[in-house]
């Protein structure tokens, strides 16, 4: 066995340029996995300090609805001077919290609003002499975490002060300790100046990065920046189970006592889908990466196909064999995934910005301030690794084991039995689509939907041996006529060498088939969300807090305001609450139009306008992501916390919705009205009458309203949301690209190993007359068939694998109904993609064998 692996040894060592190929491909399969593993722990990890930083040290916290809770609650229940009924027993904390953003001067604001980088500005009230048991770090007696300096007497006694973490400061160009620092921000619809009165720090870089965009302030000062004067956002308390139920018990109407993990499982439960669709991603790379692989150990094989032989001829024995070709795998499978490790590590720090920026645009707020790597997460992407190798390495390892010596010296014998088992893959494939199908047709699960996916997907490749046997049968007649034998004896040599052609025409077609379906279930996911902005953005301009938006809204006399100006139609408002639940939470989407005004919604039902006459009278209607996550239709009801306790709903109907992927309730505001006492607005939009100067009446609503929100037209919002949507799959397309550059490795090693057997062919050819610059066309005439083949087969793999993107995996996900659209200049782009690619990966081994002298080819004759 020492001789076996010295001659491994020194067979690898003469092929440098194979062995490095294919350990980069191994490495680029497990990089993006981990990449991938890697930016989604960092986003979730950033959201887990940043919300450990508000939450603190509490178990359980009380909320109330959209105008929060009366502070009196609070007094009256600890209160010791008021024979508070819990004075004393457990520890309590009242608590004011929302967004503001930071107010950049109007000439430096993006379409979108803000500063083209995130601008919000988290606020946390709170009553220092109360956070000691939640917060330690914010008390008298604290020091701002890990050596920080603070004096919170400058906190209560200057008006408008404010803490903010020494980062965050930095970035706004605030120096010093802070105390003579000033900050506009934005809140509730004005602009307002705050004192910056001390710096929150943290030694450790990971923990300073729950600190990020944080303002703490007192109470008071919350109240009045947030229009909560009164309220409070929750109360944080820390109980035990007897603690929680005897509070419970003791609760005003319209309130809730939930647990604090509630809240963080709802914020993962939240970007659950994303971050599956993402890891999908990731191992398509792993799986590209797998053909590779195996296009490496075979072409391991087929160059030692004499050796091996012989070996076997002299006495060495299977087992010896096939430890030896499994050895070597693991060997390669140790270097790839050891150096993909390492390079995932470095992708994850580029890729988790877009992980980062896209969860910033759809979900919450997480600032990564350094990229952490665990070692359970790194071990599992090189375990992943060297499985994978193993995996592909075993066919090759039983194709030089177990056959006969004399079968491994002839090449006919290996062709001929790869073709006896071309049924048996067609049977494979088609019970592959069956079970996929069925995988995919049961249950909910999305997991399990990636699972059928794949399976399909897998189900192709195994189809791809017959479908290139039959269409270089259709094929060879018009290739004789036009190119004459050369071009026959192309066709014909696709054929006769299925064993390998099939392997790079299976890796090529899945790397295309998987780009032309997502890239078509993104095109159809642009136009859809374009039609549905052109249906529902109605009015002239929108008005609402720049940047993510502050979460108290602002004054509705505002819209008074904007209705008595000269030249406006209508004014419609809107306001957005997220109500928490022990579950999750609801988000409530509250609209107000006018009599006559276009309501901009549509519904999933052909009967609108009994819908809608319900939903005057006092039911909701639903978006179908809510419908779907929830599985409630028109007809059925769903019971929400309101300001006046638990509250059942008639549904009146189903509109489609691309604001959020975890769906929204809506109501009419009459309604809401009745059931919250609540009567800010988030935003509001204003139509011109006919006739009027749109460009004028911008002017004026800037004038009057731009101090304190962004104002943008109906094209610029559009815009804004397209830029938006763009954004968030900028990281799809670069794992998708990667995946891509994966298959085209696999492409060429497998174009490399089998110019590489057919060096006894090529070289009777060349001793009977055929020019290098024939044998050059020929071969590379061979390598556009199998590219041709790809992209042919890829057509209708990719289109059912974007339906099944978009009708099953996107609803599964995301709850949205998307039309699909698939573009015939995308069709054409994809065989183009599958014919260029194979050309470029086969004219190093077409040149390469069209310049092997024929004695050289024939030397063992």
């Amino acid at each position: 066995m020492n001789l076996l692996l010295r001659a491994s040894r020194r067979s690898f060592s003469g092929q440098p340029a194979q062995s490095a190929l294919a350990v980069f491909g191994i490495a680029l399969g497990v990089a993006v996995a981990v990449a991938v593993q890697l930016a989604n722990s960092a986003a979730l990890r950033a959201f887990d300090l940043s919300s450990g930083a508000v939450m603190g040290r509490a178990t359980h916290r009380l909320v109330g609805g959209p105008s929060g809770i009366d502070e009196s609650f609070y007094v009256n229940l600890v209160g010791a001077g008021n024979g508070g009924a819990l004075a004393g027993a457990i520890a309590a904390a009242p608590v004011v919290e929302g967004t503001v953003t930071f107010a950049a001067p109007r000439a430096d604001r993006s379409p979108a609003g803000g500063t083209g980088s995130r601008t919000d500005l988290r606020i946390l009230g709170i009553d220092p002499f109360a956070e000691a048991p939640f917060r330690p770090w914010l008390t008298p007696q604290g020091s701002g975490r890990a050596g920080g300096t603070i004096d919170l007497r400058r906190l209560l006694t200057r008006p408008g002060a404010v803490l903010m973490s020494r980062d965050t400061a930095e970035a706004q160009g605030i120096t010093g300790d802070g105390g003579n620092g000033e900050l506009s921000v934005l809140a509730g619809g004005t602009l307002e100046v705050l004192t910056v009165a001390g710096l929150l720090d943290a030694g450790d870089p990971v923990a300073r990065a729950g600190l990020r965009d944080l303002l703490v302030t007192d109470i008071a000062t919350a109240q009045e920046l947030l229009g909560l004067e009164g309220r409070l956002s929750r109360i944080d308390f820390a109980l035990d189970a007897e603690e929680a139920a005897t509070l419970a018990r003791t609760l005003p109407l319209g309130t809730s006592l939930v647990t604090a993990e509630a809240g963080r499982r709802s914020a993962r439960a939240m970007t659950r889908a994303f971050r599956v669709n993402l890891q999908a991603l990731g191992l398509l790379a792993l799986l590209c990466g797998m053909f590779l692989i195996y296009g490496t150990m075979t072409f391991s094989v087929v160059r030692r196909r004499t050796h091996l032989g012989i070996l076997r001829a002299l006495g060495v024995s299977r087992r010896q064999i096939l430890g030896l070709v499994m050895g070597e795998a693991a060997a390669i499978g140790m270097i790839g995934s050891g150096l993909g490790v390492a390079l995932g590590t470095l992708l994850g720090r580029g890729l988790v910005g877009r992980v980062t920026r896209t969860l910033d645009d759809l979900y919450f707020a997480a600032s990564v301030g350094v990229l952490e790597t665990p070692w359970a997460l790194l071990a599992a992407g090189f375990g992943a690794g060297l499985t994978a190798t193993l995996l592909a390495a075993i066919a090759p390892a039983l194709e030089a084991a177990w056959a006969p010596p004399r079968a491994v010296l002839s090449r006919s014998h290996l062709e001929e039995r790869a073709r006896a088992l071309v049924p048996r893959a067609n049977a494979a494939a088609a019970f592959g689509i069956l079970a996929g199908g069925a995988v995919l047709a049961a249950g909910r699960s999305l997991e399990l939907s990636f699972v059928g996916l794949f399976a399909v997907v897998m189900a192709a490749a195994l189809l791809t041996p017959a479908a290139t046997i039959l269409l270089t049968w259709l094929i060879r007649p018009l290739a004789g006529r036009l190119f004459g034998a050369a071009g026959r004896m192309a066709v014909q040599g696709v054929v006769t060498s299925i064993s390998r052609t099939a392997v790079a025409t299976a890796a090529l077609m899945i790397a295309v088939a998987m780009t032309l379906g997502v890239g078509t279930m993104i095109s159809s996911f642009r136009g859809t969300l374009a039609d549905w902005l052109d249906n529902t953005l109605l009015a002239d301009f929108y008005l609402s807090p720049p940047g993510r938006g502050d979460t108290g809204g602002f004054d509705p006399g505002l819209a008074e305001r904007a209705a008595a100006l000269p030249g406006v139609a209508y004014v419609a408002t809107i306001r957005r609450v997220e109500i928490a639940t022990e579950t999750g939470t609801d988000r409530l989407l509250v609209v107000n139009t006018q009599a006559g005004a276009p309501r901009g919604f549509e519904l999933l039902t052909d009967s609108p306008d009994g819908a809608w006459r319900a939903f005057d009278a006092g039911a909701v209607m639903l978006t179908e992501p809510y419908a779907r996550h929830r599985n409630l239709w028109a007809g059925d009801s769903v019971t929400l916390r309101t300001d006046q306790g638990p509250r059942t709903f008639n549904i009146a109907g189903v509109v489609y919705s691309y604001a959020s992927d975890q769906g929204e309730v809506l109501f009419a505001r009459p309604v809401y009205e009745r059931w919250f006492h609540d009567r800010r607005i988030s935003a509001l939009s204003v139509t011109a009458a006919d006739g009027v100067d749109l460009g004028n009446l911008g002017e004026r609503l800037e004038n009057i309203f731009g101090n304190g929100l962004a104002v943008r037209s109906n094209h610029r919002l559009r815009d804004a949301s397209m830029v938006v949507f763009d954004r968030t799959f900028k990281v799809t397309n670069v794992l998708r690209t990667l995946a891509g550059l994966v298959a085209f490795l696999g492409v060429l090693s497998s174009l490399m190993a089998l110019q590489l057997e057919r060096t006894r062919e090529l070289g009777v050819l060349r001793a009977t007359g055929m020019t290098p610059g024939q044998l050059w066309r020929m071969l590379t005439g061979q390598t556009a068939i199998t590219g041709l083949a790809a992209g042919l087969f890829a057509l209708p793999i990719g289109t059912g694998l974007a339906a099944l993107m978009i009708f099953v995996i996107n609803r599964r996900s995301f709850g949205w109904s998307l039309r699909m659209t698939v573009a015939p200049l995308d069709l054409l782009a994809a065989v183009a993609l599958a014919t260029g690619a194979a050309l470029l990966a086969g004219l190093y081994p077409a040149w390469k064998m069209a310049r092997t002298s024929p004695a050289e080819a024939l030397r063992e004759e």
